[in-house]
């Protein structure tokens, strides 16, 4: 809608074709409140006003020459969806339940380890591909090296020259003790 000062007088009245374009656009806005599909353009000269049925929804400003290039690429981009810039994403609640917080922190990375190999034992491999937990672990593979040592030092894996993962007799207890089986 492009706003200018008679459209705006005639859109607060109510009159004429601007009172019935109006009458629509304020049914559309109200079953879609967050929607795009009208775009406020200023075109005056010194005032930014807008029909008040429109004053919750943010303006491209085309009234000044000089900026008319900005704001033409401003609307191509609302239109588009592609925004100059990209709000970051929202930070960690500070209000999040210390048990919350600690529940994320506690994870027991020598358990998710042993429940991947399980995971493959179960699903009839005999082994787990180092290559496959490389890509699939979600650490890095230093991280993951030592992991894996720690767990073969605990007799509950052992490894080929691959490096490739088997699951060991100590191994499967613990995964029955830990409940990392199905029907565990």
């Amino acid at each position: 809608m492009v706003c200018s000062e008679n459209y705006v007088a005639k859109a607060n009245s109510g009159t004429g074709g601007v009172g019935y374009e109006k009458m629509i656009v304020t049914s559309d806005l109200m079953q879609g409140i967050d929607s795009n599909k009208v775009i406020p353009i200023i075109r005056q000269e010194g005032t930014q006003d807008v029909p008040t049925f429109l004053k919750t929804k943010l303006f491209i400003n085309f009234s000044r020459s000089d900026d008319l290039e900005f704001a033409f690429d401003e609307l191509v981009r609302t239109i588009h969806g592609a925004p100059l810039y990209v709000k970051p994403p929202v930070g960690n609640n500070p209000f999040q339940a210390v048990e919350e917080v600690a529940a994320e922190k506690t994870s027991d990375p020598i358990k998710d380890l042993v429940a991947y190999v399980v995971r493959d034992y179960e699903g009839g491999a005999s082994y787990t591909l180092y290559r496959d937990l490389i890509a699939d672990f979600g650490i890095s593979r230093i991280l993951l090296d030592v992991l894996i040592q720690d767990v073969q030092t605990m007799g509950l894996i052992k490894t080929d020259n691959d490096g490739d993962l088997y699951l060991t007799s100590k191994g499967k207890h613990y995964a029955v003790e830990h409940r990392l089986i199905m029907g565990g």
